[in-house]
């Protein structure tokens, strides 16, 4: 129950998540969760820097040069630093942010490379690529697999409704139950459910899966101006890509998304093997230091040949707006957050152990004898606490 595009091996990763749902660990996911999530992150830098080298390049005329952002703040600062253009609008935004930064969410991480023609001394910036942090994949993935066991659960409490109908010898339209039966017939569907996901008789439709697969783990934006759109799109022409969906959003936020699909060049890839200091790295999240580079290159012979990017396009002003005005981003990631139809402690859970999933991938260890968050079980967020301290060996009480 989550299908991540910009990922490869995204069908076994999958899988292993439905298992957890389950909570049917099995010992070979572990490392199978490690490789698939950092090799992951490791060939996106890739891919994505090999894209944007090529289409800013396309864009600028020139070739493009790019530098690191840690956090929204950066990011921030550079486009009011290198803004084009002068108005009254900007120039509002421009003395708010100066006089009020704590109100900017400036200190959100946010692992991004910039794109950039001319000098350093006089840049142009063209766009950037980023890829979604872990948590906001959590939360993405969790509230796209929360809305597929929703409706499972209402189809169900709609069944135990039908099934009371048919009892009384009656259309299940004319059916009054009060609000304390509707409450618990829904608790009731909710264990029904469970109960059919543990003994493995429940499957998810391949249609719904597909339907809430995130496909902007991996992305990029552009700025250019609406009359240099075909342009724009004649890069995504070439061999090796396919504009799968293209989306225009007006209102508030005025940007235009596309879905594309990129052919993969896997000899580039297995040419830019693990360096030392990322084999560091990787070993020390529990990975085999012995073993990486092969276990490297299989990844990359086995995977699919293709994924899928979210790239936005926005003019200068609307990219303004999108980060320090009418439409922040950081803003709509909070009422994302807040519009959840289904807030039950599966709710909760989904969440927590799709996150769980991430962060283990970080740590150091390799295995795990049980999974610590079940989906049916109610839990403080003490014990999800308590279970990602335990992943860095951090004791939730010091003992003395």
């Amino acid at each position: 129950m989550l299908l991540l595009t910009s990922f490869l091996h995204r069908d076994e990763l999958k899988d292993i998540m439905f298992r957890w749902m389950s909570d049917q660990l099995l010992q070979e996911d572990c490392i199978a969760v490690k490789k698939i999530i950092n090799f992951n992150v490791y060939t996106i830098n890739i891919y994505l820097d090999v894209i944007c080298a090529g289409l800013f390049s396309h864009l600028s005329g020139a070739d493009a040069w790019s530098f690191e952002v840690i956090s929204k703040g950066q990011l921030k600062d550079f486009i009011l630093e290198v803004a084009p253009y002068r108005s009254e609008r900007l120039d509002y935004l421009a003395s708010r942010y100066l006089k009020y930064p704590e109100d900017f969410y400036r200190s959100s991480p946010f692992h991004a490379r910039v794109y950039c023609s001319g000098t350093q001394d006089a840049p142009h910036y063209l766009g950037h690529s980023r890829i979604k942090r872990f948590r906001r994949i959590a939360e993405k993935a969790s509230r796209r697999m929360i809305s597929i066991i929703f409706d499972q659960i209402k189809k169900r409490a709609d069944d135990l409704a039908f099934e009371r109908a048919s009892r009384l010898g009656i259309p299940k339209e004319q059916l009054f139950t009060p609000l304390e039966q509707q409450v618990e017939e829904f608790a009731h569907a909710e264990r029904r459910f469970i109960k059919e996901l543990r003994k493995g008789q429940f499957l998810p439709d391949e249609k719904n899966l597909h339907s809430a697969a995130i496909h902007d783990v991996a992305g990029i934006k552009a700025i250019i101006d609406d009359e240099r759109t075909a342009f724009f799109e004649s890069f995504f022409e070439r061999p090796g890509f396919r504009i799968l969906e293209k989306e225009r959003h007006a209102g508030l936020y005025n940007a235009t998304n596309y879905l594309v699909e990129c052919t993969l060049d896997k000899p580039a890839l297995l040419a830019s093997p693990p360096n030392s200091r990322v084999l560091y790295i990787l070993s020390s999240r529990g990975l085999d230091k012995g073993t990486i580079i092969d276990d490297y290159r299989k990844f990359i012979l086995e995977a699919e040949d293709s994924v899928m990017i979210e790239v936005i396009t926005s003019n200068y002003p609307e990219m303004i707006e999108s980060e320090l005005g009418r439409c922040m981003h950081e803003e709509r990631i909070v009422s994302q957050r807040e519009q959840v139809e289904y807030r039950s402690s599966i709710a909760r859970n989904v969440r927590y152990i799709t996150e769980y999933m991430f962060l283990f991938s970080l740590s150091g260890k390799s295995c795990l004898e049980e999974l610590p968050i079940k989906l049916w079980e109610k839990a403080m967020p003490d014990t999800y606490d308590h279970a990602i301290r335990d992943l860095w060996d951090i004791p939730t009480m010091p003992v003395l």
